[in-house]
């Protein structure tokens, strides 16, 4: 490869974003993707509430709510997520009843070369809320 004249040799190439299964969009939690930080707000029952933005220091942008909530494998604070479906192979790997739903998938530092780990929410339904949320922890 040569670049104004000089020649260089690639050694090493590293993908902006990994790949993700086929057929895993989420569309009703598109507008959950793109931020820098994650924090669950809140867990009551069967219903998750997770915050995202630039800056938790300053609150968050959105809103991730999941509804009908029947299992839960997450960290309370992650970055750079992108919010999806399971594919066949990790809700498989789950073990969860037949009759679960809908599974969803978190994958976290998703854009930074290889993403970090997954987090997986099984529920009825989950939707996003674009409005200014207040962050309620400390720290």
């Amino acid at each position: 490869m040569t670049l104004d004249g000089a020649v260089h040799r690639v050694t090493c190439v590293e993908p902006l974003a990994a790949r993700q299964p086929a057929g895993t969009e989420a569309p009703e939690l598109k507008d959950a993707n793109g931020f820098f930080d994650y924090e669950i707000l809140s867990m009551e029952a069967d219903r998750l509430v997770i915050g995202g933005g630039d800056s938790r220091a300053y609150g968050f942008e959105c809103a991730i709510t999941f509804e009908g909530v029947s299992f839960l494998q997450l960290s309370p604070i992650f970055s750079h997520a992108l919010f999806r479906t399971a594919s066949p192979e990790e809700r498989e790997s789950l073990a969860l009843p037949n009759d679960t739903s809908k599974v969803f998938c978190i994958v976290t530092e998703h854009g930074d070369g290889k993403d970090g780990p997954r987090f997986f929410v099984a529920a009825d339904s989950a939707s996003v809320r674009r409005e200014f949320v207040k962050r309620l922890s400390a720290g």
